[in-house]
């Protein structure tokens, strides 16, 4: 199977990108009810400058564990996890199957880029874990026009060896038809990279653009730890995401002046037209040009001298003998 394929990932997961850096902090409470342990992804909760109840307030997710899942294995996905999520997603739909086998740890290691070794194949060992616990909760979820809160259980509902079973709402998700995008495999397994490029391709070919008014609320968007989110997007995740997008195909266009800090992108086509073009791209030539036809002589192509006169042989016509060779026919119908 080809590494160079499609993720086709649900919009919900392109504009609220779950991905953060294992340095991010969580904090997780004790649900008393039903004991599980809980907490909201950093960057999705309520912005301390939007008034309680107000327009984006209640757009949180949740980060759900059992009862039973050690502390040490409580944390926010990365983006490994992701990545391996957003695999298996599209193992099912190629397979249109819940079941499909899975690469290896290793080997998915190395076509995710990572480096080999020990600590790439734990990291997707620890994936694989991971989304056997971890449910996540949308506060908003988005089905077409209708908005609402969903829970989606964790994502792996049995493994056997290579094979993996998903569970009936991931693979629905898997098989969506309607609100996605498409995301080029391999997919970035940086954290913040992976989510600014999940996010720009929510608003990929289309007049919408994503628009910030400043640094500070994209970085907590796409879970950026920074004390200087302003020169940490300019000189570091914009280069390196538009450098992601091009070799796949596609740019990454950035608007965001000097004198402002509202910030404006969106993915697009890209053009590989230079001013020097290749063979594929230069005009053809015209088609040879036909003679207008008159009462006496019908219309010729003026490329391919069937009939024409000669001064030195007199009026006359081509022929072909017998083994195929063309020959010129005098009018007076001699062989010349």
């Amino acid at each position: 199977m080809s590494i160079r394929s499609h993720a086709r990932i649900d919009s919900n997961f392109l504009t609220k990108p779950i991905a953060r850096s294992s340095r991010v902090e969580v904090g997780w409470k004790h649900n008393e009810r039903d004991g599980t342990w809980f907490a909201v992804l950093p960057g999705t909760e309520c912005p301390p400058w939007v008034e309680k109840g107000g327009r984006g307030a209640d757009r949180h997710v949740k980060l759900i564990f059992p009862d039973d899942v050690p502390r040490r294995r409580r944390r926010a996905p990365t983006g490994i996890d992701m990545a391996v999520l957003f695999r298996m997603l599209m193992l099912a739909r190629l397979n249109s199957s819940r079941t499909f086998d899975i690469d290896r740890p290793a080997t998915l290691a190395r076509k995710l880029g990572l480096r080999h070794g020990g600590t790439a194949s734990d990291s997707i060992s620890d994936a694989l874990d991971l989304w056997h616990d971890l449910s996540i909760y949308f506060n908003q979820f988005a089905v077409g026009s209708d908005k609402g809160p969903r829970q989606f259980p964790p994502p792996i509902y049995r493994e056997e060896g290579d094979s993996i079973t998903l569970h009936p709402d991931w693979f629905e998700l898997a098989m969506v038809e309607r609100g996605y995008g498409k995301i080029d495999w391999p997919v970035p397994t940086n954290s913040v990279i992976q989510n600014i490029v999940l996010y720009a391709s929510a608003f990929s070919y289309g007049a919408q653009t994503a628009e910030f008014r400043s640094p500070a609320s994209l970085a907590m968007k796409i879970g950026l730890n920074s004390e200087s989110p302003s020169a940490h997007l300019r000189n570091n995740v914009f280069p390196k995401a538009a450098e992601y997008l091009e070799r796949q195909g596609r740019t990454l266009e950035l608007d965001w002046p000097a004198n402002r800090k509202t910030i404006r992108f969106k993915v697009t086509k890209f053009s590989k037209r230079s001013e020097n073009p290749g063979p594929e791209q230069r005009p053809k030539k015209k088609a040879a040009r036909k003679t207008k036809p008159t009462k006496t002589k019908p219309a010729k192509d003026r490329s391919w001298n069937e009939f024409r006169y000669m001064p030195e042989q007199g009026s006359g016509h081509y022929e072909y003998d017998l083994q195929g060779n063309r020959i010129w026919v005098g009018e007076d119908g001699e062989d010349v």
